[in-house]
């Protein structure tokens, strides 16, 4: 392999690395902590950015750099903030804020995604509990519909017949219309 190959597989490797270690997947057993744990962490991110962005705004100065060394003798940012949001400045001359509205709406964004990621692994978890304990865990939905979900793969019959009736495997369990349900699941 060419030396410049080995290092984009490597850089690759090294990417793919750091973004499962980032990753949460929904079968883990601590997923719900570490999903709580992300949104609690990118909710002081947003709160501390719009902050900052707040005391920049009212700062005294003319301009941004006067307005950077107020909040940094104030003591209301750190050296290295400050450092951050000058090169931010030096890069973006364009910019009027230390935080950009498109990062605050991005960390919004992502802070919705996990919020509804949550709610679904949640559910999932609930269900498969439900059903572990039980051995079958039937529930009708607000929407019409009924989710089925199993403690054991059931057999080849009763997949065939949920299939047959327009139920769908999706996120540890089966969801169709709840009027065609096949007979022997009660919903």
């Amino acid at each position: 392999m060419s030396p410049v190959r080995s290092a984009v597989a490597a850089h690759t490797d090294e990417g793919l690395e750091r973004a499962l270690e980032r990753s949460v997947f929904s079968d883990d057993s601590d997923a719900v902590q570490q999903l709580e744990a992300r949104i609690a962490a990118a909710e002081a991110v947003s709160g501390r950015r719009k902050a900052i962005n707040s005391a920049f705004r009212r700062a005294p100065g003319a301009d941004r750099t006067a307005k950077l060394a107020a909040l940094l003798a104030s003591g209301q940012i750190s050296s290295e903030e400050a450092l951050a949001i000058a090169h931010h400045f030096e890069i973006c001359h364009w910019e009027d804020r230390p935080f950009p509205t498109y990062s605050l709406s991005n960390l919004r964004t992502a802070i919705a995604r996990d919020r509804r990621r949550l709610e679904e692994v949640r559910t999932r978890s609930q269900c498969t509990e439900a059903a572990d304990r039980d051995g079958l865990h039937v529930e009708r939905l607000p929407d019409g519909r009924c989710r089925v979900t199993f403690a054991q793969k059931p057999n080849r019959e009763v997949l065939g017949a949920l299939r047959a009736a327009g139920y769908r495997w999706g996120q540890g369990s089966w969801t169709g219309p709840a009027e065609k349900l096949p007979a022997g699941l009660d919903c």
